[in-house]
């Protein structure tokens, strides 16, 4: 579940995914998690999904070091 505000949308295919609820409505964040709670086959679909997404990205073992340096850069060190 998810907001649809800034990249989130880009990144998280409605439906597919995952979900997306407008911002601050808890009625609909409530909808969405009684739908994925009840339906375990759309829980499943969604939560494959949602893994094939995420290895699209780098891992924090590949980021982190190239995030040190930059960080180091940005102190002067």
């Amino acid at each position: 579940m998810a907001t649809r505000v800034g990249a989130l949308p880009d990144i998280i295919k409605d439906g597919e995914s995952g979900v997306l609820v407008s911002p601050g409505s808890s009625s609909e964040l409530t909808e969405a998690i009684q739908k994925v709670l009840q339906d375990k086959s759309v829980a499943k679909r969604i939560g494959g999904e949602a893994k094939k997404a995420a290895d699209r990205f780098p891992s924090w073992e590949k980021t982190l070091p190239d995030f040190e340096k930059v960080l180091e850069a940005a102190v002067g060190r």
